[in-house]
């Protein structure tokens, strides 16, 4: 058998690369700043909620009060869980990982979202 020499490597993935343009985000990771649609996300983290980034990031600019309002009641409405995806959780173990129980639950939504097929921001809610 021929001898066979492995040398290592390091991935270093696309560091530095630019990969796409967008208007939504910037990153700069040798400062460490990541920029959401303007806005430095320390800022978002610290003065703005979880729903409000959102809002941000599907539509451009922070949400008004009645924005924010509208955005959490369409939201609360999309919570609800499919029974068949509750039945499927409690069978499984207890000693699955959560992050592939997670995302088995995730790709079974798509059972239940009539456009999980649509692409883009057209998709129904």
């Amino acid at each position: 058998m021929a001898d066979r020499t492995v040398s290592e490597t390091k991935n270093i993935g696309l560091r530095g690369i630019p990969v796409a343009d967008t208007t939504i985000s910037a990153i700069d990771g040798d400062k460490g700043v990541l920029i959401y649609r303007g806005f430095d996300i320390l800022d978002l983290g610290r003065y703005s909620s979880f729903e409000e980034v959102a809002y941000l990031l599907l539509f451009g600019d922070l949400p008004n009060q009645q924005q924010l309002d509208s955005f959490n009641e369409s939201l609360t409405g999309e919570r609800e869980v499919p029974e068949s995806l509750i039945r499927s959780l409690e069978g499984r173990p207890k000693s699955a990982h959560p992050m592939d129980v997670l995302q088995s639950s995730v790709a079974m939504l798509a059972d239940h979202d009539p456009s999980a097929r649509t692409e883009g921001k057209e998709a129904d809610s």
